[in-house]
């Protein structure tokens, strides 16, 4: 994969400008230190994102899946340590599904770096192609009990 041609001119994760990916603080904060880069090696599909989909009536139509972080490369696996979420396929009713993901992290940014809300580690990765997803750190049922945003995003799954 050429890096260079997914360089951005912020930080994907805390969106402030002068990175081409991820910046120290959103590598400690969302993904313990580990260089993870921002584009995803592949794309979600296959027996193995099937097995690390997360079925639940509260996503509605929306596609999570878990992930895990090997060799500082997040791949599908049914027990990992974040949740990405990816456009749903069911997308067709939503006028922007590009934009879902965006809107969503820059809610979870404002919150946390406006309103000094505790939030859920989060950021943008991108897929091959282009596809924006929303990835968050996997908080269990413990969720952050100092400023908490009730309704911000419950990952008691």
């Amino acid at each position: 994969m050429n890096k260079s041609q997914f360089a951005t001119p912020r930080c994907p994760g805390s969106l402030k400008d002068g990175f081409a990916t991820y910046n120290s603080a959103t590598l400690r904060g969302l993904f313990n230190g580990h260089r993870v880069f921002h584009v995803l090696p592949e794309a979600p599909q296959g027996i193995k994102w099937a097995d690390a989909q997360i079925h639940s009536n509260h996503f509605g139509n929306q596609q999570w899946y878990r992930m895990q972080l090997e060799k500082n490369i997040l791949k599908p696996k049914a027990n990992g340590g974040w949740l990405l979420k990816t456009v749903s396929s069911g997308a067709g009713n939503v006028q922007f599904p590009y934009e879902q993901a965006a809107n969503e992290h820059l809610c979870l940014q404002l919150a946390a770096q406006v309103y000094e809300l505790e939030c859920v580690p989060n950021a943008l990765i991108f897929f091959p192609k282009g596809q924006p997803a929303l990835i968050c750190k996997y908080l269990g049922t413990h969720l952050p009990q100092k400023n908490y945003l009730p309704g911000c995003i419950d990952f008691g799954i």
